[in-house]
């Protein structure tokens, strides 16, 4: 049976459900489990959000990860984007959604600027060794 209360809360109101103690199905007013057969059920409460009440906190990536692998290629500006990256998870922390979407944009750009010139630098290497050896091949 489905019992169903409301608290005065402005986010969440208290839904009653039984659950089957076995596999954890959601009963409506059965004794038995449709799914496992099994004759027990616990009676648990619920907080479950009313509609239109969800949060409207957007979501905003700090590239912490990111940011701590351009520290280990990129020197000075994998540590300037992971500066930003802990500046962005602390605005967020705070609510402070325009800072933290600011602070996100400029590790992004860190981290894709470090990852540019890592891989232009090891195309030059590349480059270089096989001017090295092209040349080498064809002076002996």
């Amino acid at each position: 049976m489905l019992h169903s209360t409301s608290s005065f809360s402005s986010n969440q109101s208290t839904v009653e459900r039984n659950f089957c103690t076995h596999c954890g199905t959601a009963l409506a007013g059965q004794v038995t489990c449709p799914n496992c057969g099994t004759a027990s059920v616990v009676y648990n409460a619920v907080n479950v959000p009313q509609r239109g009440t969800y949060s409207s906190q957007p979501h905003v990536p700090d590239y912490l990860v990111w940011s701590i692998i351009s520290v280990l290629y990129g020197g000075i500006l994998g540590i300037i984007a992971l500066i930003f990256s802990f500046l962005c998870r602390n605005d967020l922390d705070a609510g402070r959604y325009d800072s933290a979407r600011r602070n996100s944009n400029i590790a992004f750009w860190c981290n894709v600027i470090c990852l540019g010139l890592l891989v232009f630098g090891l195309a030059c290497l590349f480059l270089f060794f096989a001017v090295i050896i092209f040349v080498g091949a064809f002076s002996g």
